[in-house]
């Protein structure tokens, strides 16, 4: 179990960083033309195939085919896009805070949420959330 939780936190160190890095590069380019909530979902979607792949290879070692664990993923993916997203419009849009620190208090509810839920959902093998 430790071993597991220090893969799955060193992977998503890694998938972080790119996540982090994409929105505000994104922010940056496109916040004259798109609301923040829109770029955040565009960064999300961008770097949830990433993860899928980083997390299905390196942590969970699924023998699922890749096809299963992206729809998986993606589905899972959605609700915590949604929650997220409208957390970083909050934190940004009304109350002022800064990008840098909103994005970081956004990833850290992320991390929680996906632990969980590829465990019980986008990685089980059981047979039993196909």
């Amino acid at each position: 179990m430790l071993k597991s939780l220090k893969k799955y936190f060193l992977v998503g160190i890694l998938n972080t960083v790119i996540g982090y890095f994409l929105l505000i590069i994104l922010h940056g380019l496109l916040n004259e033309v798109l609301d923040s909530f829109f770029i955040s979902y565009l960064a999300s979607f961008i770097t949830i195939g990433l993860s899928i792949l980083t997390y299905r290879s390196f942590v969970f070692k699924s023998r699922s085919d890749l096809k299963t664990s992206l729809k998986r993923g993606y589905l899972a993916y959605i609700g915590i896009i949604f929650i997220t997203s409208t957390f970083f419009k909050i934190l940004v849009d009304y109350l002022l805070m800064d990008i840098y620190i909103s994005q970081l208090m956004v990833i850290f509810i992320s991390w929680i949420l996906t632990m969980k839920i590829h465990s019980l959902y986008t990685f089980d093998e059981n047979g039993k959330t196909s």
